[in-house]
């Protein structure tokens, strides 16, 4: 068991090397801004660790994207304020 997440960790550590260039250019197009696009990447890569069992091979990077967009979606959804008016209209 050991040998296997001390593998999983290798693996994962090789795919964040040489998927962060494009990672962090989507984060940036996502966001816009560069911190904000590095918080992104360093979120949507815990959550791909955690769920790196799942994660088929070969679609790494893919996965990795739809969290991107999920997480940025999730921020959008929670800073977005509903404007209420004073009076109903008839």
């Amino acid at each position: 068991m050991r040998s296997g997440k001390a593998q999983q960790d290798a693996e994962f550590t090789s795919f964040v090397s040489a998927a962060m260039p494009e990672l962090s250019r989507i984060a940036w197009f996502l966001t816009g801004e560069i911190h904000s696009a590095n918080e992104l990447v360093q979120a949507a890569l815990v959550k791909t660790y955690v769920a790196w069992g799942r994660v088929r091979r070969g679609e790494e990077i893919a996965f990795t994207r739809r969290v991107m967009v999920n997480h940025r979606t999730d921020q959008w959804r929670r800073r977005r304020r509903e404007v209420l008016s004073g009076e109903p209209r008839e």
